[in-house]
This record gives structure tokens, C-alpha cells and sequence, in this order.
């Protein structure tokens, strides 16, 4: 399999083979363990399986291990499992990919070579984290001139949105312009309007430490804290609000209960980029608190 080596995603074509059946069993599981922790390639493999021809193209004959051809009622039933394993596919996925108002801010901001906030936003690649910018005009190279104008079409699109979604993605909007304060009150509407969507309170999560970090009010690590923790009472494998967890602990010097949240969070995720990082930071943590 083939993986774009910056963003440890797979390649289109392996997505590709996945979301039409072609995959063998080891290259399924493995897919499958990627495409949890990983919104990019969820949402490739949704675009990609609506492309899957259904159609007029002749289904290829299978054949056993010695080259044999199987009978061409086994070709028909292996068609229908194709397609309930697609199938199944979207419907797993489909509540956890990114929001449609966010996705262009997504890409703007794929295109830097370092990430905009330490936490872990829904559905965000990860790239390294190199320290708060404390205003955006302190960065005015193109590619953070289109995440700005991204984060702008975002809020301006959202404004008389009053739904829960579009108060979500202003939250995030805001968060990447560093304005946390902003980002706070729009995420707290979203999680009051849909308590039960576990990637806003990981946002929530990621807006009170960006706060905290920024103005240095440190009465926000615990605000971040609970709202992780929320999260992942509504999804104990969310890979996002793991890593927003672990980070508020080592700020707040729990360091015990940090090394335990980093460990948590390689269990559910153990091959990406934010894995590689949450890594370092378990090692970097002092063997006592």
C-alpha cells in the first residue's frame, strides 16, 4: 500500500481498491485502522465509492487459490457482499466526517507546513506545532493568508446559520484566526444545541487550552479537561479528544494521569503523525510526578 508520507495518509488508488472491494483481507484491516483516525481519507473513500461502477461494466469472474474459475453464482453473491461492505462502509464513516462548512478551511490549512493550535481539531491533518502566533499579522505568507480568507468565507457563510453545525464551524473558524475567546462562545452554542456530538466537545476541549495558552489563563486547562472528557463519554475511541485530554493533563502537571491518557491514546491510534507526536510527548514525561 501506498501512503503520502506527510500526511501518512493512503494513496487514492489503495482508497480506491477499498471502497470497491478489492482489497484482501490484511490490506481491509489495516485500511479500516487508518480511515479511524484519519477525516481526509474518510471523506476520499466516501467520494470514491460513489463512483464505483454498479452499472454496465461486466463482473470480472473469480478464481479459487489454484487458478481455478469459481461458478458464476459465486461472482454474484461476492458482488452483493462488495457492495454491503461498501455500504457498511459510509454508514460507519459518514457521521464522522468533517463538516461540509469547514472542509475548504481544512485544505487552507493542509497547505502549511506547521499547525495553526497545539490541540487536535476534528478532522484537521497534523503537521508540526511550532508555538502561538499571537495575532495573525504576525504571519503574512500566502499560504496563512488563505487559511485567513478561508476561516473568513467560514463565518461570513455561518453567520445567520443559527444550527448547531454552523456554530461549530465558526467555533473552528475562530480558533485557527486565534481568536479562542470567540471560538468558546460559538462551540458552547453548538454543544447546547447538540450535546450529543462528541467531535464539538473536543473542539470545546481544544478552544479552552488554545485560551489558556494564549492569555495565559490557566483556570481554562480544567474547562479544557472536562470537555474532553465529555467527548469521550460520548466516544470513548475519539482520537481528537484523546489527544486534547492528555495535552490539558500535562498542563495542569497531572503527570501520572498524563502518561496514562498518551498511553490511552496510542492504543486507539499507533501508526499516524499525531501518533508519532503523542509518542514523543509520553517519553518526554518525567518518570515521576
Amino acid at each position: 500500500m501506498t501512503f503520502d508520507r506527510r500526511s501518512a495518509c493512503m494513496s487514492s488508488e489503495v482508497l480506491g481498491a477499498f471502497a470497491e472491494g478489492r482489497l484482501g483481507t490484511e490490506e481491509r484491516v489495516a485500511v479500516t485502522a487508518h480511515l479511524d483516525t484519519c477525516g481526509r481519507c474518510r471523506e476520499e473513500v466516501a467520494v470514491l465509492a460513489g463512483f464505483v461502477d454498479d452499472g454496465d461494466a461486466e463482473i470480472a469472474k473469480p478464481v479459487d487459490d489454484k487458478g481455478r474459475r469459481l461458478p458464476s453464482w459465486w461472482a454474484a453473491a461476492a458482488a452483493v457482499l462488495v457492495l454491503i461492505a461498501s455500504a457498511a462502509v459510509l454508514w460507519r464513516f459518514l457521521p464522522r466526517r468533517e463538516m461540509t462548512a469547514v472542509a475548504p478551511l481544512i485544505a487552507a490549512s493542509d497547505a502549511l507546513d506547521h499547525r495553526l493550535v497545539e490541540p487536535r481539531l476534528h478532522g484537521f491533518g497534523w503537521a508540526a506545532y511550532r508555538g502561538a502566533v499571537r495575532a495573525p499579522e504576525e504571519d503574512r505568507s500566502p499560504a496563512r493568508l488563505k487559511v485567513l480568507g478561508a476561516a473568513g468565507d467560514v463565518l461570513q457563510r455561518t453567520e445567520d446559520d443559527p444550527s448547531a453545525k454552523a456554530a461549530h464551524a465558526a467555533g473552528v473558524a475562530s480558533l485557527v484566526i486565534a481568536d479562542p475567546a470567540a471560538a468558546i462562545e460559538r462551540l458552547e452554542a453548538a454543544v447546547a444545541k447538540q450535546p450529543g456530538d462528541a467531535t464539538a466537545w473536543s473542539d470545546l476541549a481544544a478552544a479552552h487550552y488554545e485560551l489558556a495558552v494564549r492569555l495565559g489563563r490557566a483556570s481554562h486547562y480544567p474547562e479544557a479537561l472536562a470537555a474532553a472528557d465529555r467527548a469521550l463519554k460520548l466516544d470513548a475511541r475519539l482520537p481528537e479528544a484523546l489527544f486534547n485530554r492528555a495535552l490539558a493533563l500535562e498542563r495542569l502537571g497531572f503527570l501520572g494521569d498524563a502518561r496514562a491518557a498518551w498511553t490511552r491514546y496510542l492504543a486507539v491510534d499507533s501508526g499516524s503523525e499525531w501518533a508519532l507526536e503523542a509518542r514523543r510527548r509520553l517519553q518526554a514525561l518525567p518518570s515521576a510526578d
